[in-house]
């Protein structure tokens, strides 16, 4: 059941898509007089039409169309004042933790910077300006650029943030995040050598990183990590904050990595769910653009019914569960973009997606007793229709074969160190490549290195 907010925001997304359909422009005539008045009685009337078509009170119409009328009149006003004077109008949102959202109107010219923006918001805000992080087209402003050159454009709608602590302090903890890589602290990502670092993809097998995208990837990741810790505490506008600080991080690395592992496609997943927690209806464009992007990876990934997961692990497991939350995320999506039906025929397949995913509580603790971790309990359930000692012995043969993969990169790691050092004499003109498979080979030269694959074979032991 809908209150009385719902029902209103509801029935605007109706009523702004039937006037699309219709092609009726509220700030023309017969709707707005030569006179620059509204007609009241073409507004009523067309009030009347609409609570027939949508079986809503006629007073309810009316006062929507009025507003949609005097949103599309101030945008109309917003873009001649910045022809005639070159004065900007921007939308604010405001969002803080624990307090209803609320949007205000600022005029500036785009040749000026965030931090200008931010001091132009002092008096609205009633705290520091050093606690507000402001975000345009999916990326949190930097303070000393204008806003011309991030993409800021007249009428844009800018996300405000006003945060728990000053960017000073968000600053040295990002700091710290990349003081990590550089001890190579960080436990998800193991550094071998001076030229590569260790880190898996979903399958469990070792991609290779260069160096010169390493420190990118490790702090992007490490950020991510941040933003779901804000996440599980439903801190939105944090954990957006840390999502897009990753984002940004993540597209310092080429494509073809990206594509190896999926934490950049759940970036994008989390980022949309942000937004929507948000109620912020103006990046639903975004959050669109961010869920098809993750569909493709996850399809070039998993595959378009997984058939990639399942060759490789023989079960979709937690693959099935993030393709649920990118289906509900779509749908959520699509009934605000006024697309009732495919958003139900998208809903109805996310209902049957989560009733595949559901596991027996009991079988769960049953699991959890003989020393498994719940989300191991929960994969292995999934993973073997609610068997528990089909799930015990799938966890097993899944923890195996993990340490097998770790102990031959290891290997690898330890071979590649090894003919490094043999062939590391400046005057020898060979130069080696070091294969994933962990074989050597030499340019220049008409042979491999003979005692290589019982070297290998010696390490794997």
């Amino acid at each position: 059941m809908m209150n009385s907010h719902q029902e209103k925001e509801d029935l605007l997304l109706q009523i702004r898509d039937k006037l699309r359909k219709d092609d009726i422009k509220l700030w023309l005539s017969p709707y707005y007089t030569s006179e620059n008045k509204p007609s009241e009685e073409h507004i009523s009337s067309l009030a009347t039409e609409y609570a027939s078509i949508f079986k809503m009170p006629c007073e309810l119409c009316y006062s929507v169309i009025k507003e949609l009328q005097n949103h599309a009149l101030e945008n109309l006003k917003c873009k001649s004042l910045y022809e005639e004077s070159g004065l900007a109008t921007l939308k604010i949102k405001i969002l803080h933790q624990n307090s209803p959202p609320r949007i205000i109107s600022k005029e500036i010219r785009l040749s000026a910077t965030a931090s200008d923006l931010k001091n132009a918001l002092r008096q609205d805000i009633n705290t520091s300006v050093d606690r507000v992080k402001l975000i345009s087209t999916g990326k949190v402003l930097k303070n000393n650029e204008p806003l011309s050159n991030q993409n800021v454009k007249n009428g844009q709608l800018i996300i405000a943030i006003l945060l728990n602590e000053c960017e000073t302090e968000i600053a040295a903890k990002e700091n710290k995040i990349k003081d990590l890589e550089n001890t190579k602290s960080d436990s998800r990502l193991l550094a071998l050598d001076n030229e590569y670092m260790q880190l898996e993809d979903q399958f469990g097998n070792v991609v290779k990183i260069p160096p010169h995208e390493k420190k990118a990837l490790v702090v992007a990741m490490m950020l991510q990590e941040k933003g779901k810790s804000a996440l599980k505490k439903k801190d939105y506008t944090t954990a957006l904050i840390y999502f897009l600080e990753a984002d940004e991080e993540y597209r310092l690395c080429n494509s073809q990595l990206l594509n190896t592992v999926d934490n950049y496609a759940l970036l994008d997943l989390d980022i949309a769910w942000c937004y929507l927690c948000l109620e912020s209806v103006a990046h639903l464009p975004e959050a669109q653009q961010r869920l098809s992007a993750c569909e493709k990876k996850f399809i070039d990934t998993y595959g378009a019914n997984l058939e990639r997961v399942i060759a490789v692990k023989g079960t979709p497991g937690n693959e099935a569960a993030l393709l649920m939350r990118l289906h509900l995320l779509q749908a959520i999506v699509l009934y605000h973009q006024n697309k009732r039906s495919e958003a139900v025929n998208l809903l109805r397949k996310v209902e049957s997606e989560i009733n595949s995913l559901k596991v027996d509580e009991q079988s769960v603790i049953s699991l959890i007793e003989l020393g498994y971790t719940p989300t191991e309990a929960t994969l292995g359930l999934r993973a073997t229709n609610g068997d528990v000692n089909l799930a015990a012995n799938y966890i097993n043969e899944n923890r195996e074969k993990r340490a097998q993969s770790r102990k031959k990169a290891k290997a690898e790691a330890e071979l590649d160190k090894l003919v490094l050092s043999i062939y590391s004499n400046k005057t020898q003109k060979a130069q080696i490549i070091i294969r994933s498979s962990g074989m050597v080979k030499l340019l220049g030269t008409k042979h491999t290195h003979k005692y290589e694959n019982s070297l290998f074979d010696y390490l794997c032991m």
